[in-house]
Order: C-alpha cells, then sequence, then structure tokens
C-alpha cells in the first residue's frame, strides 16, 4: 500500500468513526499518527495526576472500544479512558503505557510531516469527506505558517464525541496490559 493510500485509510477509520470530523480533527489525527504524544508527556507524575482528574471527571463505557489503530505504519492506538473506566484499567498502567510510549515511539515519516499533511488534504476532497479545495488550501496555509503546531480537537468535534483517549504504540499498551492481567 502506498502513502496516499494510508492516509486515505486512517482518515476513512475516523470519518466512519467520526463522521463529523473537521479538517482540525483529521490534522490532529495524522499528527498523533506521526509524532506520537511526545509533546504531551512531561514526567510520569504529571501523566498519572491527567489521567486521574480526567478518568474522575467521566463515566466507564463498556459499549465502545477499548482503542483503535490510528498507524500509518507502526501501531499507535488512542487508548479510551471511558472503557478503561468501565474495565478498571488502573490510571497507573495507562500513565505508565501512555509515558513509555511516548518515549520510545519513532514514526519512519516523522521528517515529511509537509508532504503528508499534503497527502491529507487530497485525501479530504474525496466525496464522503465533504472538503473543499478552499478551505483544505486555507487550513494548510494557516498551520504551515504556524510551523504546523500541535492543535486541539474542533469544537464540533469535542462537543460530539467527547473525547477522553491517550496515544500510545500498541506494543507499549499490550505491555502494561499483560502485567496488570497477571
Amino acid at each position: 500500500m502506498d502513502l496516499q493510500d494510508k492516509i486515505y485509510d486512517i482518515a476513512l477509520r475516523e470519518h466512519k468513526l467520526f463522521p463529523k470530523s473537521q479538517i482540525a480533527d483529521y490534522y490532529k489525527l495524522l499528527y498523533q499518527s506521526i509524532f506520537g504524544a511526545e509533546h504531551m508527556v512531561k514526567s510520569y507524575g504529571e501523566s498519572l495526576d491527567g489521567i486521574y482528574r480526567e478518568m474522575s471527571e467521566i463515566e466507564g463505557d463498556e459499549t465502545i472500544s477499548l482503542y483503535y489503530d490510528i498507524g500509518l505504519d507502526t501501531p499507535i492506538i488512542r487508548v479510551n479512558l471511558v472503557r478503561c473506566k468501565a474495565e478498571d484499567i488502573p490510571a497507573e498502567a495507562i500513565s505508565k503505557a501512555f509515558v513509555r510510549g511516548a518515549q520510545t515511539y519513532r514514526n519512519r515519516y516523522s521528517a515529511n510531516f509537509d508532504l503528508l499533511l499534503r497527502l491529507l488534504t487530497n485525501t479530504l476532497l474525496e466525496k464522503e469527506f465533504k472538503k473543499t479545495r478552499e478551505e483544505l488550501n486555507e487550513f494548510y496555509l494557516r498551520v504551515k505558517s504556524l510551523s504546523f503546531p500541535v492543535i486541539h480537537h474542533s469544537i464540533v468535534y469535542r462537543k460530539l464525541y467527547n473525547p477522553h483517549y491517550r496515544v500510545i504504540p500498541l506494543d507499549a499498551w499490550n505491555n502494561e496490559l499483560q502485567k496488570i492481567r497477571k
């Protein structure tokens, strides 16, 4: 599968799960797929505090997926804290996987983010995404002028989908789950 197809695949998976995703949400998806969560992790303690705080504010739900893959080439997942809470997965285990994963995750495409974003904008021109060339070009030029910053989900995405997740490489997640499920 070529790179354009891989980008289409992750964008389509996101669209099927979250059909009202905005351009910013697809950008965030690509950013997380390429760079993981390194930008979010300062320390284990700070990560743990954030996960404790977030999990204290949400209700658990066993009907949603524990995680889904957002990786282009290396499996990296968004682990759903709502499901973690429903399954009583300890915040410590989530934080360990999150911090270790952020420290070790490297994607071979990270030096080419500009190209990847251009491929993503081409993908979002496909009919199922309902984005216009004008709005995609405007978005691309804006984030490029800001040196491709980390951004939050769109207001629409936050209101509709209330995201609570951590981006973790699949192997780091599986290692922590094996420890707590023995």
